[in-house]
């Protein structure tokens, strides 16, 4: 089977990669909801959201997209069809707060400032999809990153490695 440094193979090593954007977005959005009350949205404010409204479309749309799409039929032919059920309602559950996040991005760039109710649904909305998509990172990290380099030999590693959006995009 295919893999490179620490048994990892391309697919896998692309993906951890994304994880690693992702958490560190998760991050900063901890931080930047922190505060009780409704921010300026000034220039960095508003880059901000803007970075992480498409960071958020490139996460729950490309990445899980790619995982369903190259990983999952491969994982659920091999007996793993319990943990692909379980991502799977994960993705579904975490798309569906990132949705309702990124419309509440999208008001509050096009309509400052922010009003004190939309922004504790905001906060909220956050806090929830941060908790969801850290423990699901969490599990993908130990659970399908470790399974890839037994579903995946070098040619199909290869093969998936090349559809990732990060090869495919213009």
């Amino acid at each position: 089977m295919s893999s490179d440094f620490f048994g990892q193979t391309r697919t896998g090593s692309l993906l951890h990669g994304e994880h690693q954007s992702t958490l560190a977005a998760l991050v900063e959005l901890e931080t930047f909801t922190s505060r009780r009350t409704p921010p300026e949205l000034d220039e960095t404010g508003r880059a901000f959201l803007l970075r992480l409204y498409h960071l958020i479309e490139a996460d729950v749309t490309d990445h899980f997209t790619f995982e369903e799409t190259n990983l999952f039929p491969r994982l659920s032919a091999v007996g793993a069809s319990f943990m692909v059920e379980m991502l799977e309602a994960e993705h579904e559950d975490i798309r569906a707060l990132a949705q309702d996040l990124r419309a509440m991005i999208g008001t509050f760039l096009d309509d400052a400032p922010v009003s004190a109710d939309h922004w504790a649904q905001f906060r909220t909305t956050a806090r929830d999809l941060i908790d969801m998509e850290t423990f699901h990172i969490q599990k993908e990290e130990m659970g399908l990153l470790a399974a890839l380099p037994q579903v995946l030999n070098e040619a199909d590693d290869a093969a998936v490695a090349a559809a990732h959006p990060k090869h495919t995009a213009g």
